[in-house]
């Protein structure tokens, strides 16, 4: 469908946005990852402050294993929409590849504490649940 559109010509930011973030989440390959990125490159110049687009850019590049440059994305995207579980799980799942274990858990327990369902809810826990435990605070039981 959204080939449709864009062969059409008619192509609003939410339709290359929501196809680079399918080519990406659900077939991945490094064809599909350039061209979502690629898609999102020219989205981001002329938004460059929205979180939804910065979350689709941010997961592409994690997706494509270029996690310092994702972490930036993400970060600036769960900045602006802090209650949204799904940037949360995209933030804590870059930062838990980066080995920031700590940032990634918070990231994660707020997507898990996050009101409703979202697609990666299971994901998130699982991965929430591979980190190791902080180490208790001193005096604490």
């Amino acid at each position: 469908m959204y080939e449709g559109l864009l062969a059409r010509q008619v192509s609003p930011p939410v339709v290359k946005n929501n196809l680079a973030y399918l080519l990406a989440e659900h077939r991945p390959t490094p064809e599909n990852l350039a061209r979502g990125r690629e898609l999102m490159a020219t989205l981001l110049e002329d938004n460059p402050e929205d979180p939804r687009l910065l979350d689709t850019m941010g997961w592409i590049l994690c997706k494509q294993k270029e996690f310092a440059l994702a972490k930036d994305l993400l970060t600036r995207a769960v900045a602006r929409a802090p209650e949204h579980p799904v940037l949360q799980y995209h933030l804590g799942f870059c930062l838990a590849q980066l080995g920031e274990k700590d940032a990634a858990r918070e990231a994660l327990t707020k997507a898990l504490a996050a009101k409703g369902e979202f697609p990666q809810k299971a994901e998130a826990q699982k991965l929430l649940e591979s980190l190791p435990k902080p180490p208790p605070a001193p005096g604490g039981k």
